[in-house]
This record gives C-alpha cells, sequence and structure tokens, in this order.
C-alpha cells in the first residue's frame, strides 16, 4: 500500500505502508516504482501491513462503538 503522509494515515497503517506527499506526482510515481521493482520492500510492507490489519475489525467497531452508545446512554439517564 502506498498512502498519503497524513496523520491518520500514520496513525492506522504505522509502518505498513510506504508514504508520499499527495502533493508530490514526482515522489508518487517513484515511490510506485519502488515499491513495484523492490521485491524486499514490497515483502516487507505486505507483512507489516497484514499484521497491523489484525488490529482492526468490524467486530472490534461494533463493540467499541456499543461501548459509546452505552457510556451515552448510562450519562443520560
Amino acid at each position: 500500500v502506498i498512502a498519503s503522509d497524513i496523520p491518520t494515515h500514520r496513525e492506522v497503517c504505522k509502518d505498513g505502508v510506504a508514504y508520499v506527499n499527495p502533493n508530490d506526482s514526482a515522489q508518487i510515481a517513484e515511490t510506485i516504482q519502488n515499491v513495484v521493482e523492490d521485491t524486499a520492500l514490497r515483502d516487507s510492507l505486505k507483512k507489516k501491513g497484514w499484521e497491523q490489519s489484525k488490529n482492526y475489525s468490524w467486530i472490534k467497531t461494533a463493540q467499541e462503538t456499543l461501548k459509546i452508545f452505552q457510556l451515552a446512554f448510562h450519562a443520560s439517564a
């Protein structure tokens, strides 16, 4: 994965992606080329990205959302 170098992406993706300045087309092109051509880089990003993705799931999202709703409900009761 190649992602814009913005705080939200850094928080979610950690070191599992190659970051680029979204306004720098030369850097984007160079990064794409590097990821395509550099097998070790590509494999490293895939491994790190897969590991990072395990921190997120729809079930976990639903559970965390339910907790927020329950807190809000109890606070207003």
